[in-house]
């Protein structure tokens, strides 16, 4: 780009720039004034800025444009008309005086029009326009209509026509001069107000020409066609040939393809400087799409992704073509996609896609992630060096790929199509894959250690003194049913125990479990009652298939204890014979909803009252703690709450857990190994799981089914590190003080706990402990009820 362009030197540049390049002069006008742009309203400068030799270059050169195009075209139209007339080209002829004249006229209200904006005069002109227009138009129109049209304008036309002395020609070049001085200034003011120079020299010149040779046309062309018609194609005409700039882009497109053409068989070094030959890097303007652009695109980029990554950034920047580059994109993310045809290269997909923009076309947007993290799935199941992981991991792409698949369908058809196809095959791979790795497993891994075992799971075992408990308790009159506190230590099995009772319990009761984890997070009491709400309609349609009336949240806005204890009255007219247990799980988790001042007591209040008063209805509350553990207000209002105490499994339950968790589970032990697991989880049903998790998981990288006790103490070893949550929890929890963490190191170490403290204080301590079974009393003073308990204690204890 020129500093500065003078004139008359770049009269050709500026046409140039003008027509094909009015981002380019755009960047040139801006850096003369932030103002200007490519309209070039060059009269909106002040005084000072005027004064600039830049601005007066500009000036001359856009006034030389605006005033010289029509002298050019003129001619050359007319002379083209007269070759085609002299060629034998029936009924056809130029008339020169509409032509010339007009065009005469043109630049003399051109200059006029521009020296009223320059002297800011453009309010007077705009008060006139609309007057000179419509006079100009009437006039200038009616010479082409038909006679029988025109004729009913004749005496309008002898009036407004001055009869000027001298030849008939004169006469006529006078008029059209009138007519193109007076559209000119209307028009080159108007239009210059509203666009600036740049619009003018465009626009402006082509509807100049317009006046000027189609009024000229028209005019010649009078055997056989009516004037009308000949005026409408003229307008036409020109309208597509100038605001869509046909006659450029028949030339832009044959070359587009033939460069494409070119560019795409040759190699990356060379493809770039021939791609660059195509119109939209000499053309800024092209309003109709360049076809082929996008496989061009495609074929470069398959050769260099880098090359079409710059490529394609050029593309998506240009006028109107942008749908190539977001083609372009698809196509090739689709390509490196569909070359995936192993799960090793699905995991590579990830890094080969890194070529990508930050900023994509929406429709990858959604679609692409979801490839990268099946690819990161696959990767991790690669790299793992565990059975259990690759599966796991593989298990996840697979489900990914899957639900991915589906959910194309909510985009557009051509994504659909191109990307399911891929995502089916990637899926049918990834299936091939899973069954190649479930042959190797040799030994199903049904253990869950963490989450809660699922209703009706096959590897939950015993509990039957539980259940018996809770038959008894519920058996009795729906008045006298008390309500029942489930209380035992973490990660024992409450949750668990819980989920299997709309099986254990038959179908007349509908349990209902409640996260409290979940339902405290509700900003009051509205919100906490109709979390519970929901929970009661979700469980009773779930297990019983029973539909319960709604209870909406805005109901609860107001008042909502007696808008629930209301709905509540409807709930047990439409239970029948049937009654709720509604089981609070976490149920400590109210203090914590009462300290942050989000509840207040009437909730516990509340909870006594549907005790008493809602007979079909009973609670049931379940934690960690006791009521004993908890602030007085508690006790009093809970006052008759039944406790039922839930524990370590016995070892008869442990063992069928260990030996036999499903039908014809593959795995044996050798003499000693059983008892030696049940001796050091202390029979914990977290520990038992996470030990037998951690033990098939090596023996199935080993390919073996025969554990020994050197395989047990492996387990146990991965225990202290896989279950280092469980064992962080006991140490460090809210309910471990200082004075606890010292009693239990004394013991894990061996040493006299007496010195932890004085005597009454280690005695409420010792008490504790074993109320939360984490250590158990003996003859010989207290121990670990699990040994593995007590190593983590001696291994990681010093560090608390």
């Amino acid at each position: 780009m020129p500093d500065t362009l003078r004139f008359p030197h770049d009269i050709l540049r500026l046409l140039y720039w003008l027509y094909f390049k009015p981002l380019t002069l755009r960047a040139y006008a801006q850096r003369i004034d932030p103002k200007l742009d490519e309209r070039l309203r060059l009269w909106e400068l002040s005084n000072e800025q005027r004064a600039d030799p830049r601005v007066r270059h500009l000036l001359w050169l856009s006034l030389t444009l605006i005033c010289g195009t029509p002298l050019v075209m003129a001619p050359l139209i007319g002379a083209g008309i007269h070759l085609l007339a002299r060629a034998g080209v029936p009924d056809i002829a130029f008339d020169w005086i509409p032509g010339i004249g007009t065009a005469f006229g043109w630049i003399i209200g051109s200059i006029i029009g521009f020296w009223l904006l320059w002297k800011r005069l453009t309010s007077l002109v705009n008060l006139a326009f609309w007057g000179i227009v419509i006079y100009v138009l009437t006039v200038f129109v009616s010479l082409f209509l038909p006679d029988s049209i025109s004729n009913l304008f004749g005496e309008t036309l002898q009036n407004a026509i001055p009869q000027l002395p001298g030849s008939p020609d004169t006469y006529r070049i006078l008029w059209y001069l009138a007519v193109g001085v007076a559209v000119g200034v209307a028009f080159g003011v108007a239009v210059g107000v509203a666009g600036g120079v740049g619009l003018v020299v465009r626009r402006g010149v082509a509807v100049g020409v317009v006046f000027g040779v189609a009024g000229s046309v028209a005019s010649g062309v009078a055997v056989g066609v009516a004037g009308s018609v000949a005026v409408g194609v003229a307008w036409t005409i020109s309208f597509l040939l100038f605001y869509f700039r046909l006659p450029f882009y028949l030339v832009e497109l044959p070359w587009n393809l033939i460069v494409g053409r070119w560019a795409e068989s040759a190699p990356p070094e060379k493809a770039a400087r021939r791609f660059r030959l195509i119109p939209l890097y000499w053309d800024e303007v092209i309003w109709l799409p360049l076809w082929g652009l996008d496989h061009t695109l495609v074929d470069i980029g398959k050769k260099d992704r880098r090359l079409a990554q710059t490529l394609i950034a050029d593309v998506a920047q240009s006028f109107r073509q942008g749908w190539a580059a977001r083609s372009a994109l698809i196509e090739l993310t689709a390509y490196d996609l569909e070359q995936a045809q192993d799960v090793r290269a699905i995991a590579g997909v990830a890094g080969h896609l890194t070529w990508l923009p930050s900023t994509m076309p929406a429709e990858l947007e959604t679609v692409l992630p979801p490839f990268r993290d099946i690819a990161r799935y696959v990767q991790a199941a690669l790299e793992s060096d565990t059975l259990y992981n690759k599966q796991r991991q593989l298990r996840d792409a697979y489900e990914q790929t899957r639900r991915v698949r589906e959910g194309l369908a909510l985009n557009d058809r051509r994504i659909a199509v191109q990307f399911g196809r891929i995502l089916e095959r990637w899926e049918a791979i990834l299936s091939r894959q899973l069954m190649e790795l479930k042959d190797r497993e040799s030994i199903p891994n049904v253990y869950v250690a963490g989450n809660p075992l699922a209703t009706n799971s096959k590897v939950f075992k015993g509990r039957h003194d539980l259940f018996l408990a809770l038959e008894r308790e519920l058996a009795t009159a729906a008045e006298q049913r008390p309500a029942l506190l489930l209380f035992g230590g973490r990660r024992c099995g409450k949750t668990s125990a819980i989920k299997q009772l709309p099986v254990r319990l038959g179908p007349r009761l509908i349990p209902v479990e409640v996260d409290m984890q979940d339902a405290v997070n509700a900003e009051g009491a509205g919100g906490l009652l109709f979390n519970l709400a929901n929970q009661i309609r979700e469980n009773a349609l779930t297990h019983r298939r029973l539909k319960l009336p709604e209870l909406t949240r805005d109901a609860l806005a107001v008042d909502p204890y007696p808008t629930f204890g209301a709905w509540l009255s409807q709930v047990e007219a439409a239970l029948g014979e049937r009654w709720i247990l509604l089981c609070l799980d976490e149920y400590e988790r109210l203090q914590e909803m009462l300290e942050a001042g989000r509840i207040d007591r009437r909730i516990f209040g509340y909870l006594r009252h549907i005790i008493q008063h809602h007979p079909q209805i009973t609670l049931l509350l379940s934690g960690s703690h006791t009521l004993l553990d908890l602030p007085r207000m508690w006790s009093d209002y809970f006052i008759n709450v039944r406790t039922l105490k839930i524990g370590h499994l016995n070892e008869d339950e442990a063992r069928e857990l260990i030996v036999r968790p499903i039908e014809d589970f593959p795995l044996t032990y050798e003499p000693d190994a059983v008892e030696h697991i049940l001796t050091v989880t202390g029979c914990q049903p977290y520990l038992v799981q996470a030990t037998c998790r951690d033990l098939v998981h090596m023996l199935n990288d080993q390919n073996r089914t025969h554990a020994t006790l050197a395989d047990i103490e492996q387990a146990f070893a991965c225990v202290l590190t896989s279950a280092a949550m469980y064992f962080d929890e006991l140490w460090r929890g809210r309910d471990t003080d200082d004075i606890q963490r010292s009693v239990m190191r004394a013991i894990a170490l061996r040493q006299d706990v007496r010195r932890s403290g004085d005597p009454a204080t280690v005695n409420v301590v010792l008490s504790k402990l074993v109320q939360r079974d984490i250590l158990v009393e003996t003859a010989n003073g207290y121990r670990f009820r699990a040994e593995l308990v007590r190593r983590w204690v001696e291994q990681q204890g010093d560090s608390g």
